[in-house]
């Protein structure tokens, strides 16, 4: 690949990175990125597994932090929407009503907790993307910690040199018998 080429003559991204030919246009990802996501949470909510918009969100996150976030909120919200309305066979709001009666003494609030219902659940798969994210990112760091060379002997630093100017000075930690002892007078 030349510096002249165009981003539609490179291979589509797929997660966030490009994985060589794609069997889908670059234009589709997000859509089937969507319809997979979807389809992953409405199976697992379909068997009791409610923590499944948790772990979607979390492998989400480890595969493309922060450039998937839509898909994730909108799979996320049809998975949950088509739930309801199947699970309550096409009477959703007066469910929901019931609901609210019991949870705010309000019959007619059943949208309302149709909304925060989803709210809630697109919260829930952020939270697991941030997780996976930030499990992703301390995993290279830990990575990157341990391909680090260590320090050879006979170098500068490993022979208590004064360090390079602008550096922090080592600090002292004072010992156990330094440290006064709070009275309590």
């Amino acid at each position: 690949m030349t510096a002249l080429t165009t981003r539609s003559e490179r291979s589509p991204a797929v997660f966030g990175g490009t994985l060589g030919k794609s069997p889908i246009p670059a234009v589709l990802v997000t859509p089937a990125l969507i319809a997979v996501i979807a389809l992953a949470e409405y199976v697992g909510n379909s068997l009791s597994l409610w923590w499944i918009t948790l772990a979607v969100g979390i492998v989400t996150g480890w595969v493309a932090p922060r450039r998937r976030t839509i898909a994730l909120a909108a799979g996320t919200v049809l998975a949950w929407g088509v739930g309801i309305l199947v699970e309550s066979a096409g009477q959703t709001l007066a469910i929901a009503g019931v609901v609210s009666a019991l949870a705010i003494n309000a019959r007619n609030l059943g949208w309302l907790i149709i909304v925060i219902t989803l709210i809630y659940v697109v919260l829930l798969a952020l939270a697991g993307s941030w997780l996976g994210a930030a499990a992703h990112r301390m995993l290279l760091a830990y990575r990157h910690v341990e391909a680090a060379p260590e320090r050879a002997e006979g170098t500068p630093e490993a022979e208590g040199a004064p360090e390079a100017e602008g550096a922090p000075a080592a600090v002292e930690t004072p010992s156990p018998a330094d440290v006064e002892e709070p009275s309590n007078v």
